[in-house]
């Protein structure tokens, strides 16, 4: 019987001594375009563990064969054979990290982690601000975690990705704007983790943009996870620009799925 599609990592964990890495790392190639004997060698792997321990992603296989016809897979070789890879998909400004394993005898090697760094650089080089999955099965969650994830806002409207039968996890590649508690300031962003009739007085978060020289282009972009539906309001010299649901900002280009990304505010 086929188990449920699974999106986690498998095998990824940090090396389990603090060995060379600058070493053992000597040799590896990262490639975003599989040879078929680079699918077949992954496919008869993954075709071993689930013999052996009914365990692992051949469950998946189509999924991640799709993903290597749509070249939204990287895959980890060492002395030309491929032990690893890691699947994705696109949306805007947004990376979804679908499957990634390392073959169970190469695992607890650093490898894990080299495969993961190089791809988040190449989505970085893409213009990919954020980087999101999902953590099935559960345990993968603290693998994750050491790559730099973390988890949504404990907040109304992300209960489903904060469950605990496999939670969602995010990373913000870019340096972003943080949210302040000043009170009185010249420009604001303010955001609430509900619809526009149940927001009150106070926003549950603040930001204060500051612009390049000359430009409505933030120096830090504010980079956040919120639902479509919530309310956000822009304030400026006492004045509200605009104040509704961000799913309504569309001019400003503001709404990315489970994120607010804003770059520049231009005031026309």
């Amino acid at each position: 019987m086929k188990r449920k599609y699974k999106q986690t990592f498998s095998g990824l964990q940090r090396p389990s001594s603090p060995k060379d890495l600058s070493l053992e790392m000597k040799g590896l190639k990262i490639k975003y375009k599989p040879s078929q004997d680079d699918i077949d060698e992954i496919e008869s792997w993954l075709v071993a563990e689930e013999q052996a321990s009914h365990e692992g992603f051949y469950c998946n296989w189509s999924i991640i064969l799709q993903s290597f016809e749509d070249k939204k897979a990287a895959l980890l070789i060492v002395e030309e054979k491929a032990i690893g890879f890691i699947t994705w998909f696109e949306r805007d400004k947004v990376a979804t990290i679908q499957i990634a394993e390392i073959k169970p005898e190469e695992r607890k090697k650093g490898y894990g982690r080299y495969l993961a760094e190089h791809l988040f650089g190449k989505l970085l080089k893409k213009g990919f601000v954020v980087l999101d999955l999902h953590c099935q099965p559960a345990r993968s969650e603290a693998v994750w975690k050491k790559l730099g994830f973390v988890r949504f806002t404990d907040t109304k409207g992300f209960e489903s990705e904060n469950s605990e039968e496999g939670r969602h996890l995010y990373r913000i590649l870019i340096p972003s704007l943080k949210p302040t508690k000043a009170l009185k300031l010249n420009e604001t962003i303010s955001l609430w983790d509900t619809e526009p009739y149940l927001a009150g007085d106070q926003a549950r978060w603040k930001w204060h943009p500051k612009f390049q020289n000359g430009s409505r282009e933030l120096k830090l972009p504010i980079i956040f996870p919120a639902k479509r539906d919530w309310q956000i309001s822009w304030n400026k010299d006492g004045q509200v620009i605009k104040s509704e649901k961000i799913k309504y900002f569309r001019r400003e280009g503001i709404d990315f799925s489970n994120y607010i990304i804003i770059e520049k505010l231009p005031l026309t």
